[in-house]
């Protein structure tokens, strides 16, 4: 339930900012003024539509639009005669992001303009190449890092609490002193907690593909880098288990130190998108190499720079997790 709530709160906090409502006050309806409307349509900025000057200045004071953009009434005949066009722009610049865009996205959609209806005049345009076939929205994005979250709390709440309840109760003295081998106490707490935990990872999966739509397009890739992230925070949540040994501490551990680890991993883009430290310090969380992992899997592109080796990276973070959980385990003593 936790990394469904997250990832409702991200799709809630996203749906507002897609694109900053606009108002456009079309004082001329000629061609070139419909031309520069569509402009703004495809700068993938705004969510502009047309309306009269006295509804947008009402939706503006009431808080329900960014900006107001008026197109003069002299529009297309100064534009023939090449005059100067003072376009006026409001903007209610009470969101920074909002206003960044808009500043942007409004000289972007004059050059477009002047670019498509008077190509001899702009000499120099753009020309995009894309990297990868298809955009992939924020929500697309943030869903499949949110999957690899439930991953992480999953394997690492059900194994951690399941090893410190034997600690609370009392019978871990009984393990101890029994003649089965360390390695195979962790290993049959993990596979249960495995198996739960994969359990609920389904679930998140389901509503990823049947709500979301985000389709895995590597199945095998993607079942990989599942069974491996299970297997890490499962390993972890048994060494943080053998630490702290109070169930309730687990839960405190794990979800309050989920939030910090999961935005240095690069939910949101990737982690050399950001500042140096923060690229830096994600090299050490393997929910970094999970989440290029998944990415790859769905989306069909790299978020670092290692592919394959993720899976390796991914791989030696479980045996360092277990090998660690042994030693601490072989050191424990029974009253």
């Amino acid at each position: 339930m936790v990394p469904l709530q997250y990832l409702l709160l991200f799709i809630i906090f996203v749906l507002p900012s897609d694109h900053a409502p606009t108002a456009v006050v079309m004082l001329d309806h000629g061609t070139y003024a419909n031309q520069l409307y569509e402009s703004m349509i495809k700068a993938n900025s705004f969510n502009a539509f047309q309306t009269t000057y006295q509804n947008a200045e009402n939706q503006m004071q009431s808080g329900k639009i960014v900006a107001i953009v008026t197109i003069p009434a002299n529009f297309d005949r100064s534009v023939q005669r090449r005059q100067e066009v003072p376009i006026l722009v409001q903007i209610n610049n009470l969101n920074t992001d909002f206003t960044a865009d808009l500043r942007r996205a409004v000289p972007l959609s004059i050059t477009k303009f002047y670019a498509q209806a008077f190509p001899k005049l702009v000499n120099i345009v753009p020309h995009e190449t894309d990297w990868y076939r298809q955009d992939t929205g924020y929500i697309a994005y943030i869903a499949v890092s949110v999957y690899v979250l439930a991953l992480a709390i999953g394997g690492a709440i059900q194994s951690g609490t399941s090893w410190a309840r034997e600690w609370e109760l009392g019978t871990m003295k009984e393990l101890l002193l029994s003649p089965a081998p360390r390695w195979a106490l962790i290993a049959g707490k993990m596979i249960g907690s495995f198996i739960l935990a994969l359990v609920a990872a389904c679930i998140v999966l389901l509503v990823l593909v049947f709500a979301l739509h985000s389709h895995p397009k590597h199945v095998g890739e993607m079942v990989m880098y599942t069974l491996l992230t299970l297997l890490i925070f499962s390993t972890l949540g048994t060494l943080i288990g053998t630490i702290a040994r109070q169930r309730r501490l687990i839960t405190t551990i794990v979800l309050g130190s989920s939030l910090f680890v999961f935005f240095i991993s690069g939910p949101l883009g990737p982690p050399s998108f950001s500042t140096s430290s923060i690229d830096f310090i994600s090299k050490f969380t393997p929910l970094a190499y999970s989440i290029a992992g998944e990415q790859n899997a769905f989306h069909n592109f790299s978020t670092n720079t290692l592919g394959d080796w993720n899976a390796v990276v991914l791989a030696g973070f479980a045996v360092v997790f277990t090998l660690t959980s042994i030693i601490i385990l072989r050191r424990s003593v029974v009253d």
